[in-house]
């Protein structure tokens, strides 16, 4: 099972989608598995992302992450496309009510509860099935190099919740944060932290066209912290200083106790996240807010999204999901906010 790798924390995420694959292959199917991983060479911030998860998760060090970004691969991966495609059309796989036949190999297959049981049947098709020999691909130095199993999976998207009611005591058992080295400040005990993205400074031209939106310094004061008292104690933390100062204005005016919390590494952001106590609040699209809703231990991690024009013209104007999960159920808040 192959796996991509991208930035910071989209690298939780992609291996989280390894996890529940390999979950479902080995106890539904019972097949062993083995995770590898391709970086996403073509985004320019994967090895800065290569960097940034193995310092905050030491479970991570001996980790390969362009173990895969090889012609054996490539080769692999051709092969069983075109293979797949004749078995197709040859009639040898019973392909009825399966969307995707095509989803072993496709790597942009969206995976949720559903599209998961088509995965697997197509995994248990062609797995009793003679395989085929898939001809030695060539390194550089045109030495000959061993091909990959096929089948194999290959995924590069990211998956809904569904799968962190089945896994989640295995991913907090995973990615155990390096608290010693990551973690420089922490919040008070009643504070709320409020994470801004701050999609906008980041994406000034293409943000809001993509759906990439925040609510703004007197709707985040007025709406988000409603039910916040004069005297309550915020932190706000962001990777980008644009319009800090417009929202830490706004929430003071309500009467909250503001601090900005600047200066800060990236991990040293995501422990303080993380080591919240009370509640965060973050944008749903954030990963970095997502991630330390997951593996925090915070009484309350809201989750909000914006219906606009814009964000439902990509789809992404609301998320919401029911844990049946106790304490991500009791955890995780999705709001939507128009």
């Amino acid at each position: 099972m192959v796996c991509t790798t991208s930035n910071s924390t989209h690298i939780i995420f992609f291996l989280y989608v390894s996890f529940c694959i390999q979950h479902h292959i080995e106890n539904e199917l019972g097949f062993k598995t083995q995770i590898k991983l391709r970086a996403q060479v073509w985004a320019g911030k994967w090895r800065h992302a290569m960097q940034w998860s193995k310092a905050a998760f030491p479970v991570l060090a001996p980790y390969d992450f362009k173990e895969y970004n090889t012609p054996k691969f490539d080769n692999s991966q051709t092969f069983q496309e075109k293979w797949i495609d004749t078995l197709i059309d040859n009639g040898k796989l019973n392909i009825t009510n399966i969307t995707n036949p095509r989803m072993l190999t496709d790597g942009n297959a969206i995976l949720d509860r559903f599209t998961m049981d088509d995965l697997l049947n197509l995994l248990n098709q062609t797995w009793h099935l003679d395989w085929p020999t898939v001809p030695d691909s060539k390194d550089m130095n045109n030495n000959s190099t061993k091909t990959i199993h096929t089948p194999h999976v290959y995924s590069e998207q990211m998956m809904s919740d569904y799968c962190l009611d089945t896994i989640y005591h295995k991913l907090r058992n995973f990615f155990q944060l390096d608290e010693e080295t990551n973690c420089k400040l922490i919040p008070e005990v009643n504070e709320t932290v409020l994470h801004l993205r701050n999609f906008i400074a980041e994406m000034p031209r293409r943000g809001k066209g993509l759906g990439f939106e925040e609510l703004d310094p007197i709707r985040t004061a007025s709406e988000l912290f409603a039910n916040h008292q004069s005297g309550d104690k915020v932190a706000i933390i962001s990777r980008l200083d644009n319009n800090i100062d417009k929202y830490k204005e706004a929430l003071e005016m309500r009467g909250l106790k503001v601090r900005y919390v600047e200066q800060q590494t990236g991990n040293e952001d995501f422990c303080f996240l993380i080591k919240a106590q009370k509640e965060i609040i973050g944008q749903t699209r954030s990963t970095y807010a997502y991630w330390a809703s997951i593996l925090g231990n915070m009484k309350h991690a809201r989750l909000y999204s914006v219906d606009t024009p814009n964000t439902r013209r990509q789809g992404v104007h609301y998320y919401s999901y029911n844990f049946t999960n106790k304490q991500l159920k009791n955890r995780i808040i999705y709001e939507n906010y128009s």
